[in-house]
C-alpha cells in the first residue's frame, strides 16, 4: 500500500491531467485567445482575485478564528495555490469561458512559483515562529507544468484546426472524462493521506475552515466581476477559478517543501469540497440566468 500513492501521484495523475488539458485544447481556437487579449479586463479582475483577494481572505480567517498554528499555515498555503487544471476542467464541463480559464491558469502558474514561497515563509514565521527556508525548483517546475498544460492544450488546438469535426466529438467525450478524472484524484489523495487529518474532529474543523475560505473567496470574486461589469460567462469562469485551488501544488508545499504533514490537513479537507461547492454555484447561476431570460418579455410582447 505504501507504494501505491507515489505511483498514482507521479504516474497516473500526470496522465489524467494531460488528458484533461488535451480535451480543453480541443475546445479552443486561436480566435478565443485573441478575444481575451482584446478584452484584458477579465484577466486583470481574475488575477487580482486569485493572487491578492484569496491570500488576504485566508490571512483574515487565520487571525480571526481560534485555530492551531499549523492549520493557519495550511490555510495560507492553500489560498496561495490558485488555479490549476481542475478549475479548467470544471470550466470546460460547465461550458464557461475556457480560453479565459486557461489564460488565468497559465498566468497564475507563472506567478505562483514566486508568490507561494513568499506567502509560505510569511505564514511559517507569523504562526510557527519558523525561519525555515522554502524554495521551489523554478526550472523543473516550469518544465513539468508546461508539459502537463501548455503542450496538451497546443496539441488539442492543433487537432481542432486540422480535424474540426473530430475535435467537436472529442470535446463532448472530454467533459465527463474530466469530471471523473478529477473525482478520482481527489478521493484517492484523501484516502491515502487520511492519517494526516488526525481524526474526525480535526477533519470537521478543517472542512469548516476550507468551506469558509471557498465561500468568501467566491463571493468576493463575484463582487469584483460584477463591479467590473463583466459578462455573465466571464463572471462564472472567474468565480470557478477563484473557488478551485491547485491541490497538487498545495500538497507539494505542505508535505514536500515544508516537510510538515500536519499542515496538509487543510488541502486534504479542501479536496472534498473543490468539486461540490463550485458545481452548486454553477447550478444556481444557470437557474438564475434561466429565470432572468424567462422574465424578459418576448419581442412580440415588447412591440
Amino acid at each position: 500500500m505504501a507504494g501505491i500513492f507515489p505511483f498514482l501521484s507521479q504516474t497516473v495523475f500526470p496522465i489524467i491531467i494531460f488528458a484533461i488539458m488535451f480535451g480543453m485544447g480541443l475546445a479552443l481556437g486561436a480566435d478565443d485567445f485573441r478575444a481575451i487579449l482584446a478584452r484584458p479586463r477579465a484577466v486583470i479582475v481574475g488575477l487580482s482575485a486569485q493572487m491578492l483577494l484569496l491570500p488576504l481572505i485566508a490571512l483574515g480567517l487565520a487571525f480571526a478564528l481560534p485555530i492551531a498554528p499549523e492549520v493557519a499555515v495550511g490555510l495560507i498555503i492553500l489560498a496561495a495555490s490558485p488555479g490549476g487544471v481542475t478549475s479548467n476542467a470544471i470550466t470546460l464541463a460547465a461550458r464557461a469561458d475556457v480560453a479565459l480559464a486557461v489564460s488565468l491558469t497559465a498566468l497564475s502558474t507563472l506567478f505562483v512559483a514566486f508568490t507561494l514561497p513568499l506567502w509560505t515563509h510569511f505564514a511559517l514565521d507569523q504562526f510557527l515562529g519558523s525561519t525555515r527556508e522554502v524554495g521551489m525548483p523554478l526550472g523543473q517546475t516550469a518544465i513539468t507544468l508546461g508539459a502537463l498544460t501548455i503542450l496538451p492544450v497546443a496539441l488539442g488546438m492543433g487537432v481542432r484546426a486540422r480535424w474540426p469535426e473530430m475535435a467537436a466529438r472529442g470535446v463532448e467525450a472530454a467533459r465527463p472524462i474530466s469530471v471523473l478524472g478529477i473525482v478520482f484524484m481527489c478521493l484517492s489523495t484523501t484516502a491515502f493521506n487520511w492519517h494526516h487529518l488526525a481524526g474526525w474532529r480535526v477533519f470537521g474543523e478543517s472542512f469548516g475552515i476550507c468551506l469558509a475560505l471557498m465561500l468568501l473567496a467566491m463571493m468576493g470574486a463575484w463582487l469584483l466581476a460584477t463591479i467590473a461589469r463583466l459578462p455573465a460567462i466571464q463572471t462564472l469562469t472567474i468565480v470557478i477559478e477563484v473557488g478551485v485551488h491547485n491541490l497538487a501544488i498545495a500538497l507539494l508545499a505542505s508535505v514536500t517543501l515544508v516537510e510538515m504533514p500536519a499542515i496538509a490537513r487543510l488541502p486534504l479537507a479542501y479536496g472534498l469540497l473543490m468539486i461540490s461547492v463550485p458545481w452548486l454555484y454553477i447550478r444556481w447561476e444557470r437557474r438564475r440566468q434561466a429565470r432572468g431570460a424567462a422574465a424578459m418579455p418576448s419581442p412580440e410582447v415588447a412591440a
